[in-house]
Order: structure tokens, then sequence, then C-alpha cells
């Protein structure tokens, strides 16, 4: 399973980055609508489960009981300089877990910060003498908290600015989100593109509170952001906020010339349309992770027919135990063969196995397996028929 999982990630990740590519052509007036974001996103992350899962639903499991020889009468092997690289995909993905839970910790321990205002003034608006940025906090604990010392106007671009967040419901769209980075924090590509999703729900907030404003009012909120740059060098906050901080400089140089020059707004793209391009996308990303894995059906048959009729049995070849058995005591072998249109089998060989040592037993338990022949006379083969041998040595003799 840890192989499926890291092999799913580097999958998604290379997907996302395609996905990224798509997403820097983008023009300005598309990019600055959260919808698209969501769904690039949506559409990264659809494949992701077929890379983990596919792989395992469509190989045909087959569980023998081994035939074991009085393990009294099992040679002695030593194991001393033979190399197993069983454990790498463990290893490798308990870091990537341990580093996830790290991430998530983080983000959590982040908002607590502003969870714990929240909780203890219960209002909606709050402003406190913490030297926080302006925020709408997420579930469940909603609340606006602002820094004190705000006059009006500023106080009402801040809150206006703020109260919509809250109404589109981005401050537990934004929590996802980052949970999802952190989760996937290899991901890099996928981060950019909430980074994008994040910075379109700003602009969209922004043109929003100052569709029917006056060029004086542009300037002051303009004027309002950047003292808010200069007021808060922190991290981006990990809520929604009209804030600007130094690590979204280019950000905020987009922000403020979009205030300043007011740039007209594009009639918002079609919702069906974008599903429909995510959906498109999707399937690609699908498509390109079952080539990848080999996961594509087998054929497009009656199961009966790729069900053997005639199994024979397996021994298991006493040089496969060693004296402190070394393997576990489930094993698997995966196979590949093509079956004739008679119902005869050739060409059997190893995908993969995770006990060598079984694996010409097993091809030769393979090529004896009969299958219902086809019944229209095709000639055709269904070729390519991956099934896993699981040996289950769980009843081997005591001896």
């Amino acid at each position: 399973m840890s192989q499926a999982i890291v092999t799913a990630l580097a999958l998604m990740t290379l997907w996302s980055g395609l996905i990224w590519l798509v997403a820097r052509t983008l023009p300005d007036r598309l990019a600055a609508w959260p919808r698209i974001w969501l769904c690039l996103i949506a559409v990264c992350l659809l494949p992701v489960p077929l890379g983990a899962t596919l792989p395992q639903e469509t190989v045909t499991t087959i569980t023998v009981m081994a035939k074991l020889p009085d393990i009294a009468t099992l040679p002695i092997q030593s194991n001393i300089g033979e190399s197993d690289s069983g454990w790498l995909f463990p290893a490798l993905f308990s870091i990537y877990a341990a580093i996830a839970a790290l991430m998530i910790f983080r983000l959590l321990f982040a908002h607590s910060h502003y969870w714990r205002i929240a909780a203890r003034h219960r209002q909606p608006v709050i402003e406190t003498s913490i030297p926080v940025a302006p925020v709408a906090t997420p579930w469940p604990f909603r609340a606006i908290i602002l820094p004190a010392g705000f006059g009006s106007p500023q106080r009402d671009f801040l809150l206006a600015h703020e109260r919509r967040h809250l109404a589109r419901f981005d401050p537990e769209v934004t929590l996802a989100l980052e949970a999802i980075c952190a989760l996937l924090w290899i991901n890099l590509p996928l981060k950019a593109l909430v980074g994008g999703w994040r910075l379109s729900a700003e602009l969209a907030v922004d043109a929003d509170i100052l569709e029917h404003s006056t060029p004086q009012q542009r300037k002051d909120y303009a004027g309002l952001l950047i003292n808010q740059l200069s007021r808060i060098r922190e991290r981006a906050v990990p809520c929604p906020s009209a804030a600007l901080t130094l690590s979204e400089e280019r950000s905020a140089k987009m922000r403020v010339m979009n205030i300043l020059n007011r740039a007209p707004r594009a009639g918002k793209p079609a919702l069906g349309l974008i599903v429909a391009a995510g959906l498109a996308l999707s399937a690609t990303g699908t498509a390109v992770a079952a080539a990848l894995t080999g996961a594509a059906p087998a054929a497009e048959l009656d199961q009966k027919y790729l069900t053997p009729v005639v199994s024979p049995k397996i021994g298991y070849p006493a040089d496969c135990i060693t004296a402190d058995l070394d393997y576990p005591l489930a094993e698997q072998v995966v196979v590949s063969i093509d079956i004739r249109a008679d119902g005869s089998v050739s060409d059997a060989r190893i995908v993969r196995s995770s006990i060598p040592c079984m694996n010409t037993t097993v091809l030769g338990f393979a090529e004896q397996f009969e299958f219902l022949p086809l019944e229209n006379g095709s000639d055709a083969m269904r070729s390519d028929y991956v099934f896993a041998v699981e040996l289950d040595l769980d009843e081997y003799p005591a001896g």
C-alpha cells in the first residue's frame, strides 16, 4: 500500500505541474474569478484516488494454500550480503506522513491564535489591541477580528471586505484548501494554485465592495491596503484578510493597480463550461494515471471469461523458507499472462514479486490455468491479463 501511495503522490505532483502551466496561460480577466481556480484545484485532486487504488482494483487476486515440506528438512540459508529494498517505500511514506502531520499542526496552531480571540469575545465583530491582521475566521468561531485604532471610513472598508469573505464562505474554503496543501505538502504546483485562488478571492471581494465607488474612495482604499502592508510584516495569515504582507508583494501590487485603475469586470464565466472543462481535464488525468501505472482493465469481457475454470495446485519449494523465516506469512506475486481464444495460457511473466524465490514456481503454476473459450469464435487473445497469486503461509507444518 505504501508503494501505491508514493506512486500516486508522484503522479499527482506531475499532473498538478501540468495544470499549473495551464493556469499560467489564463488571461487576467479570467484569473480574477475564484471558481476557475477551484475547478483547476479539483482537476488536480480528482485523479489522485485512481493512482492509489486502481492498480489493486484491476488486479484479480488468487489465494492458494502452499503445500509446505516438513520444516525440519529445510536447508539453512544465509542472507548475509543480500540486498532487500522492501523497507524503502514504507520508510519514505513514514517520513512523508510525519512531515504532513507537522504541517497540519502548524496550520491549526496558526488558526488557534485567531480562534482563541473569537472564542473569548463571542461577538461577530471584535476589535482588539493585540497586533493582528484584520481577518475573517472560519467555523467553528466565525467572526471578524480587526486591530483597534481604525476610524471611519477605513474601518468601514475593512468591515465590508471581511463581511464579504464570510458571506462567500471564503474562510472555510481557505482552511480546507490549506489543509489539503499540508497533507500534500510535496505538491508545490498545487500550493501555487491555492495561492492563485486566494489572490482571486481577494480581487473578487475588492471588486464587489468598490463596484459603485468614487475615484477618491478607491484611492482611500488603496491607501489603506498600503498602510496595512507597512504595519503587518508577518508571513501571510491563514485566514482571508484585507491586509497585505511582504510575502505577497507581487499580489499586493496587482491588487492596488486593480483598485486604482478600476479595470472593467468581465461577465462571470459560465459555470457549466468551467465544469465541463474540468471534467475533461480530470478524464485526461485519469487516462494518464492508468497508462503510467498499467492499471487499465485487461479486456472488455464478461468476468466468466477471466476466471480460471481449472486452477492447479501449487507447491512451495524448500529453498524459499530460511531457518529464521525472513519472509512474512503472506506473500504476493503479480503475474501477467496472455489467454488464447481457446482458453489456454501463454507467455506468463512476472510483473512484481515480494518473494523472488517463488517466481519460477508461480510461472509454472500460472501456465497450467485453463479459462473458458470465447463463444464467438474470435481468434483475438485476451492479452496482458494481470492477477496476483497470494500465498497464505499461516498453516505451514510446525515440524
